[in-house]
C-alpha cells in the first residue's frame, strides 16, 4: 500500500496482504509489516514477532542529538550515554564501567584483556600503577 495523499482515521483491513489501524495518536502495524521511508524503502522499521529492527540501506543512518542515553526496557537502568561534548559511557547494571575522557578513558572495576598489554601506555591520576597480570589459556 502506497498512498501520496492524506488519509483519515480508522482501521483498514485486507488491503492488499496488510492491515493496520490509524488513529489520531498512533499507527497499529502487525508483526513483520513495515515503515518503509524513501525513494527505494531505504529505511524501514518493523518487528518480527521476537525482535524490532531499524535498517537503513540508503546511506547512513544519523541520530542528531546533544545527548543520547540507551536505557533498558523499563527505563530504570542506563546502558549507554553520549554525550556532544565527546563523553561516551557504558553501564554494567546501572554503573559506569567505561568511560572516554578528554585524555583517553576511564575504567571502573577490572579489565580483561586478550592479546598484547603494554604497561608504558598506562596513567593513573596519581601517577602509579599497579597490575597483577596473569594470562589465561583459551
Amino acid at each position: 500500500f502506497r498512498s501520496s495523499g492524506n488519509f483519515g482515521q480508522g482501521t483498514i483491513t485486507n488491503l492488499g496482504n496488510t492491515s493496520f489501524a490509524l488513529t489520531a495518536d498512533k499507527l497499529d502495524l502487525g508483526n513483520n509489516e513495515k515503515v518503509l521511508l524513501g525513494g527505494s524503502d531505504e529505511l524501514q522499521l518493523y518487528y518480527d514477532g521476537t525482535d524490532s529492527y531499524i535498517k537503513e540501506s540508503g546511506g547512513e543512518l544519523r541520530i542528531e542529538t546533544s545527548l543520547l542515553r540507551i536505557r533498558s526496557l523499563d527505563g530504570t537502568k542506563i546502558m549507554a550515554t553520549f554525550d556532544d561534548d565527546g563523553a561516551v559511557a557504558l553501564y554494567h547494571n546501572n554503573d559506569s564501567k567505561f568511560a572516554t575522557t578528554g585524555v583517553g578513558v576511564a575504567i571502573t572495576g577490572d579489565a580483561i584483556v586478550s592479546g598484547r598489554f603494554h604497561r608504558s601506555s598506562i596513567r593513573s591520576g596519581f601517577n602509579t600503577w599497579s597490575c597483577k597480570c596473569h594470562t589465561e589459556s583459551a
